[in-house]
């Protein structure tokens, strides 16, 4: 864990804790969500979007059975994530779309 996270890692998800004790909970979290069949799993990555210290990946995925849009911003520092944001949103099935543009 520490060779990408930074000594003292800041998380802006209110479900996960700071620092690599934060990280490791969030793997134990991943893994309790998948045991109750709402695995995390990123299938499409979309675009990597980087300027100075900040990346902003935003991928495709499932959260248990529903077509999730992943958003992942961090700052990195000396080589390693030294803070992360995350919004997660559904993607609706195509035919509940209101216009033809897609999420991506």
């Amino acid at each position: 864990m520490g060779y990408y996270f930074g000594n003292n890692y800041i998380q802006h998800n209110p479900w996960i804790g700071d620092g690599l004790t934060g990280t490791t909970g969030l793997f134990q979290g991943v893994a309790a969500l998948a045991k109750a069949g709402h695995a995390v799993k990123y299938t499409k990555l979309r675009q990597v979007l980087a300027e100075g210290d900040f990346v902003l990946v935003t991928s495709e995925g499932l959260f248990g059975n529903q077509v999730t849009a992943y958003y992942d911003m961090m700052r990195v520092e000396h080589g390693k994530i030294a803070e992360h944001w995350d919004v997660l949103q559904p993607i609706p099935a195509r035919e509940h779309w209101r216009n033809d543009n897609g999420k991506f």
